[in-house]
């Protein structure tokens, strides 16, 4: 992985998907590597007790899928929600999905830790327009 001033997360139990995110955003930003879960019941272990002892004051993009067994993204983010905030505060969640139910949209729309609902696949444009809306620098060429 390259140093980097911040972090990426993805939680999807397709590892297709995970290999497409992180070939998206190993060339938005220039070979970061995020890391990928397919057990969002262990990604969420890794954010309450390991998060912090690696990256504390790095923030980090968090991409978290909606359907999954064991533990939805709903259940996910509520289980977030406990989490002390000096670990949410460095924790930016988009929803990557391929529900197009306008009752999940509108459901994360209103969910304070969520800011965006990105439908999959997620490509290098969208990682770009996500560091852009957080104000990290990265080199924009699309």
């Amino acid at each position: 992985m390259t140093d980097s001033t911040y972090h990426f997360v993805v939680i999807d139990d397709d590892n297709v998907n995970n290999a497409v995110c992180t070939a998206a955003i190993k060339t938005a930003t220039n070979g970061i590597t995020p890391v990928c879960f397919s057990n969002p019941v262990e990604a969420f272990h890794y954010i309450e007790h390991e998060y912090l002892i690696a990256h504390e004051n790095v923030p980090t993009i968090l991409f978290l899928d909606l359907g999954m067994p064991e533990m939805s993204g709903w259940d996910w983010l509520f289980k977030f929600e406990q989490l002390p905030h000096a670990l949410k505060k460095q924790i930016t969640i988009y929803i990557l999905t391929s529900s197009i139910s306008s009752k999940d949209a509108e459901k994360a729309r209103y969910n304070v830790y969520v800011k965006g609902y990105i439908l999959k696949p997620l490509q290098k444009a969208k990682v770009l327009e996500v560091l852009e809306a957080n104000h990290f620098i990265v080199n924009s060429e699309v």
